[in-house]
C-alpha cells in the first residue's frame, strides 16, 4: 500500500485526475453538480457546514476542473462510514469516478478501520459494482417511506379531527391540543429512564434480526449501542406502546431531527403489529412541526412494517424502494 496517503495531502491520480481536501471555493461548483442530483434534492447543500468542519470531506478534480467529492467519516468502534460520492453527470462513464474511487478505497484503508460500511439506494448501480469490486458484503436493506409536506398535512389533519370528535375528555383534549407528551391510552413518549426496557424489547424483535443490529440514521447506518438508543428517548418524536396490564412494552417508535435536511424528521425505527404501529404513527404526527418539516422518511428492514406505513400514507420514493448497507471487515 502507498504509504504516502494522507486525507490532508492532495494526489495526483493521473490522466488528470487530482483527489483534495474540499475548500469553500469548490462549494460553487459541487453545488451545481449536487443540483443535478436527486432531481435538486440532493441532500448535500444542507451538510457542507457540517462535512467541513469534520474533515474526510474530498474534491475530485480533472484538469483542475470540480468533477465531484466523497466523505469518510470515523466512528465509534474505529468503523469507517464511506458517504457523499457525487460526480458530474456530464462526466459520468469517463473512468474518473472510479480511478477516484480506488484511491478513496486505499486512503480508508491507511487508517486501520475495524469495519468499512456505506449505504445506497438499490438503484444505484454504480455504487453497487463499487462495493462488490472492492469485496464488500451486502448485510441488509432498509425500506425507504416518506410523506411531502402537502401529504402529511392532508393525514395531520384528518388525525386532529378525529381528536377533536374524541375530545370529550377536557383532559385528553387539553393534552391533544397543548402538543404536550405523556400517557395517551397506551401510548407514552419515551424517556431516558426507559433505556433499559427499550433496549431489551429491541432485542427481542424480529426486525432486530433482519436489520443485522444496523438502526438508521437517515441515510447512516450504525450499529445499536445504548449510547445512540439513549439519544432517540429525548428526542420529543419517539414512543412507546405499552400493554396496559404490566405495563410492558410491546411496541416502539424511535425518530428524530433530519440530521440531512434541517427541519425535517426521520423516523429509524418501528416494532409492534400493525394496529400498534399505525397508533404508534399517530401520535407521532402530532409531534411534528410542519412549519419547518418538508419531509417525513422512515427506514424499516421490514417490509410488512413498509406496508404498515404505506396503508398509513406514506408512499415509495419513484426512485429508492430500498436503502442497501454493505460491509467490509477488515482483518
Amino acid at each position: 500500500m502507498n504509504k504516502e496517503v494522507s486525507a490532508k495531502k492532495s494526489h495526483d491520480l493521473g490522466n488528470g485526475v487530482t483527489v483534495v481536501p474540499t475548500i469553500e471555493e469548490y462549494k460553487p461548483a459541487m453545488m451545481t453538480i449536487s443540483s443535478q442530483i436527486w432531481e435538486g434534492d440532493d441532500y448535500l447543500p444542507h451538510i457542507w457546514s457540517r462535512w467541513m468542519k469534520e474533515g474526510g470531506f474530498h474534491t475530485i478534480l480533472q484538469d483542475g476542473v470540480v468533477v465531484g467529492c466523497m466523505k469518510h467519516t470515523l466512528m465509534p468502534g474505529n468503523e469507517i462510514l464511506l458517504e457523499g460520492l457525487r460526480m458530474d453527470p456530464d462526466r459520468q462513464g469517463k473512468g474518473f469516478a472510479s480511478i477516484a474511487v480506488d484511491f478513496f478505497m486505499e486512503l480508508v484503508h491507511s487508517l486501520k478501520p475495524s469495519v468499512i460500511r456505506f449505504a445506497t439506494s438499490d438503484e444505484n448501480v454504480f455504487s453497487r459494482h463499487f462495493g462488490e469490486k472492492h469485496g464488500f458484503q451486502f448485510v441488509t436493506a432498509f425500506h425507504h417511506r416518506f410523506f411531502k409536506r402537502p401529504d402529511a398535512e392532508a393525514v395531520l389533519e384528518r388525525i386532529l379531527e378525529k381528536d377533536r370528535e374524541k375530545a370529550d375528555d377536557d383532559q385528553e383534549a387539553i393534552l391533544h391540543s397543548s402538543g404536550a407528551s405523556g400517557k395517551i391510552g397506551e401510548i407514552c413518549s419515551t424517556s431516558i429512564e426507559d433505556l433499559d426496557k427499550v433496549m431489551t424489547y429491541l432485542e427481542s424483535t424480529p426486525e432486530w434480526s433482519t436489520s443485522k443490529g444496523l438502526i438508521s440514521h437517515g441515510w447512516v447506518f450504525h450499529p445499536f449501542a445504548r449510547e445512540g438508543i439513549k439519544g432517540f428517548l429525548s428526542t420529543g418524536h419517539s414512543f412507546v406502546h405499552r400493554d396496559p396490564m404490566d405495563s410492558a412494552i410491546n411496541g416502539i417508535l424511535l425518530a428524530e431531527e433530519s440530521q440531512q435536511y434541517q427541519g425535517d424528521v426521520d423516523i429509524s425505527w418501528l416494532s409492534g403489529t400493525n394496529e400498534i404501529i399505525t397508533d404508534l404513527l399517530t401520535e407521532f404526527m402530532r409531534t411534528v412541526d410542519l412549519d419547518k418539516a418538508n419531509e417525513i422518511a422512515g427506514k424499516t428492514p421490514s417490509s410488512k412494517i413498509a406496508m404498515t406505513m404505506e396503508a398509513f400514507g406514506f408512499i415509495e420514493h419513484d426512485r429508492v424502494d430500498c436503502a442497501v448497507v454493505f460491509e467490509k471487515k477488515m482483518e
